[in-house]
């Protein structure tokens, strides 16, 4: 009977043992979204806890603009999408940073965010005359606390958005912009704006308290960057450059 060279038994006992350890086999994919799960959190302006990205929208309106947020959830975006809004093109190191969203992206983002703006209606200003305020109903020139906030929660309003449902005469725009991202629930942000919060129980954000060149959705923007979601609320420079306002507010407290 023949016998096997002796260098053969090695190979086979080595070729046995590589078939019990070998791993696994890992998918590109796979690969793909640890590298970038990886990316994310090594993001040093956000947190693992984050559940939702901030933005803010302008509109222009004949010498001014209309602003409004939209919170939006984090894990509706594609990861594409999280790694773009988590690069260095909007990092805010040591300050703030303009983050304009281009067009052709947040079009192409068909997401369901909650909305919330400001406004009022004309004839509700307490400077207003006395006949144009009469004019208006009672459910118009509400004096209840936050009557004139639209807190969207319905769905409805995506982030892809042209349109506004909160001013009239727009003229150009919009203009998106990437403000942060937020770990707070909803219900919270609400109870901020309209509660016993601290953005004043909403008795500054009734219909009637509304006032073009003041307290306006601006100053409301502003208000809930700052004091509820702890974000800067600065105005991004290229807006007021266009010519459509400025959005200074120095020494806005909470």
């Amino acid at each position: 009977m023949a016998h096997r060279p002796l260098w053969i038994v090695p190979l086979v006992l080595l070729a046995a043992w590589a078939s019990e350890t070998a791993q696994p086999e890992v998918c590109d994919d796979a690969v793909d979204d640890e590298v970038a799960a990886l990316q994310l959190k090594a993001d040093h302006n956000s947190s693992i806890f984050d559940t939702h990205y901030v933005f803010v929208e302008y509109h222009g309106l004949p010498g001014g603009f209309h602003s409004e947020t939209m919170i939006c959830p984090i894990a509706k975006f594609s990861r594409t999408d999280q790694l773009y809004l988590s690069s260095a093109k909007f990092a805010k190191p040591g300050g703030f940073k303009a983050n304009m969203i281009p067009d052709e992206w947040w079009k192409s983002w068909d997401i369901a965010c909650t909305e919330i703006a400001y406004g009022g209606s004309a004839g509700c200003s307490p400077f207003a005359s006395s006949s144009s305020a009469s004019s208006r109903s009672n459910s118009e020139c509400s004096e209840k606390p936050c009557s004139g906030v639209e807190f969207d929660t319905s769905g409805k309003r995506k982030i892809s958005k042209t349109d506004t449902e909160n001013a009239g005469g727009i003229i150009k725009g919009p203009w998106k912009y990437f403000y942060g991202k937020t770990n707070k629930e909803k219900a919270t942000m609400k109870q901020d704006v309209c509660g016993g919060g601290i953005m004043k129980k909403g008795e500054q954000w009734t219909s009637y308290a509304y006032s073009l060149l003041s307290n306006n959705c601006n100053r409301f923007t502003a208000t809930l960057l700052k004091c509820s979601l702890g974000l800067d609320y600065t105005m991004p420079a290229d807006i007021w450059m266009m010519g459509y306002g400025t959005w200074t507010f120095a020494g806005l407290t909470c």
